[in-house]
């Protein structure tokens, strides 16, 4: 179980949580409008039978998002690069999570590490213990690591396939995903 699947993980957090840092999520205006209003959008790609309804109806509320889901990490991430997951719908995921180009290359790299040589137990609590000491040094709130816990579990299939590779312990994917997450809540 990773650290963004695993219940017990918010109790060991609690020391994390800066009041100060308890303040409202900003809201902000899309700025996927004015592309929308700019450029027309392509066909949007077909959706796959596995893909979680709770996915489609983010997808289809994200005004824009269509604009560059098509063509999005080509380069990144091939369509043989990432084991046990269709390639288009890893870049669309990735997409969906406002990963970077270096997100894709990064996240790839540790992939392919770890699919390659799989992580053992005492390896992912390492990579966990490693991960809340860091998160403290850091200071990061509850509020982000929540939203960093949202994020990832807006798809079952991140959840899984973190949860199956052992990165959802790694200290550069849980820290990114948190860096991920306080952009996304930017862009609201």
């Amino acid at each position: 179980m990773s650290f963004f699947n695993n219940p017990t993980s918010i109790a060991a957090q609690a020391a994390l949580d800066n009041s100060s840092e308890a303040a409202a999520e900003r809201d902000a205006t899309p700025a996927s409008a004015l592309a929308s209003s700019l450029y027309a959008p392509p066909a949007p790609p077909a959706e796959r039978a596995d893909t979680p309804q709770s996915v489609r109806e983010a997808r289809a509320a994200s005004a824009g998002a269509e604009l560059f889901t098509g063509t999005a990490f080509t380069t990144d991430l091939p369509d043989d690069a990432v084991p046990g997951l269709d390639a288009r719908e890893a870049r669309l995921i990735a997409t969906d999570i406002g990963a970077t180009a270096d997100d894709v290359r990064m996240f790839r790299t540790l992939a392919e590490q770890h699919v390659a040589e799989p992580a053992s137990d005492e390896q992912r609590e390492t990579w966990l213990n490693v991960s809340v000491r860091e998160m403290s040094e850091r200071n990061i709130s509850m509020s982000d690591l929540n939203a960093a816990k949202r994020l990832v579990q807006s798809d079952p299939r991140l959840v899984r396939f973190l949860d199956e590779t052992g990165l959802g312990n790694e200290p550069k994917t849980v820290l990114r995903f948190v860096e991920l997450a306080r952009s996304a809540r930017g862009r609201r």
